[in-house]
């Protein structure tokens, strides 16, 4: 697939208003920025997305446990172009709804190859192993279907508060750029901490070679 133009070549091509195709254009656009690094940065799986458990911790109080889908062993959905638990990727849930003893969450999701998913995950009330219940949600079935960005696009519309089509592409838009600025802050950090390290070894090693020199 060619690359798409750059957000500045189709926003010189717009007077007022965008066609949902140039919408969608500039956003594919997000995804050709993020296709840049996507083998560079960590990015983790779908089934280490994390959940909290709210148990009662026996003295009247609440205290919660962090557990991943992949340890609730869910079903998964083996329709056509469905991955697995593994998929690496962004992933962002949009909306969630009960349903029977629990709840449906919905989102979208860009695997590292680039690729654009529908997410859904079922969980249900059910007991803590071993632990006194408070409220304890369990996945029981996964689904993350490879989409193109228009058909994620319209799974994504009955999600949204108000807006439409419009509404989902600027969740898309900004929740890439999120991830972006989280993903900078969070290398930032790991190379002050690499940087204050190998500045502490070189100090280390002149006093070690001074000492060690007598």
């Amino acid at each position: 697939m060619p690359q798409s133009k750059s957000v500045l070549e189709i926003l010189a091509g717009v007077k007022r208003t965008f066609s949902r195709a140039q919408f969608e254009e500039v956003v594919e656009g997000r995804r050709w920025q993020f296709l840049k690094v996507a083998d560079k940065i960590s990015l983790r799986s779908f089934g280490l997305t994390a959940l909290n458990a709210h148990l009662a911790d026996g003295k009247g109080g609440q205290s919660e446990v962090s557990h991943t889908i992949y340890e609730d062993n869910p079903s998964l959905d083996d329709s056509e172009d469905c991955l697995d638990l593994s998929a690496q990727g962004v992933f962002m849930e949009v909306k969630w709804k009960p349903m029977g003893n629990g709840n449906q969450h919905f989102g979208w999701g860009i695997t590292r190859k680039g690729k654009w998913v529908k997410t859904m995950y079922v969980d249900e009330y059910t007991e803590y192993p071993d632990k006194c219940l408070f409220c304890y949600q369990k996945v029981t079935h996964v689904s993350i279907q490879v989409a193109t960005l228009s058909a994620l696009v319209d799974y994504l519309v009955p999600y949204q508060s108000g807006g439409g089509y419009e509404s989902a592409l600027l969740g898309i838009w900004f929740g890439m750029q999120e991830f972006m600025e989280q993903t900078l802050a969070e290398s930032q950090a790991r190379v002050a901490a690499l940087c204050e390290i190998v500045q502490q070894q070189k100090y280390d090693s002149r006093l070690f070679l001074t000492v060690y020199s007598k």
